[in-house]
């Protein structure tokens, strides 16, 4: 997110919610769980919070999935290199997806951008590059 013009109504209540109720959105103890969901389409009560991210997780992709937050979701949610890795197995099946992937495999250190060369020289050693 660059800003909070980025930010619809919906994240609002979304992010509200989870500062109020980080352990799930399991119960709603101050009314403010409501508003989370309106986000997550009107579901009854979850039976445990696992269930409630993963519907969370569901939601934010269907909604957001085209306005550029959905890798910072993932980063958020440290899903980042299974769902890179998913998408690329997919990818894979394609007919030309062997001559173009080949045996490829994203891993915790290629998520992240590389630190640009001109800031490790600055840095006299105090930086390195995970690759």
């Amino acid at each position: 997110m660059t800003s909070v013009d980025d930010l619809g109504l919906s994240e609002v209540n979304a992010v509200r919610a989870r500062a109020s109720n980080p352990d799930g959105f399991v119960k709603e103890s101050d009314g403010i769980t409501a508003a989370a969901n309106y986000v997550i389409g009107l579901y009854p009560e979850f039976s445990d919070s696992q269930y409630a991210l993963k519907a969370i997780k569901f939601e934010r992709k269907l909604e957001l999935g085209q306005e550029g937050h959905r890798y910072y979701d993932l980063q958020r949610w440290d899903d980042v290199v299974i769902e890179l890795n998913r998408i690329l197995e997919f990818e894979k099946t394609n007919p030309w997806g062997p001559s173009h992937y080949g045996s490829a495999v994203v891993g915790p250190e290629d998520v992240n951008f590389p630190i640009p060369q001109r800031q490790i020289d600055i840095s006299h050693g105090g930086l390195v590059q995970n690759r």
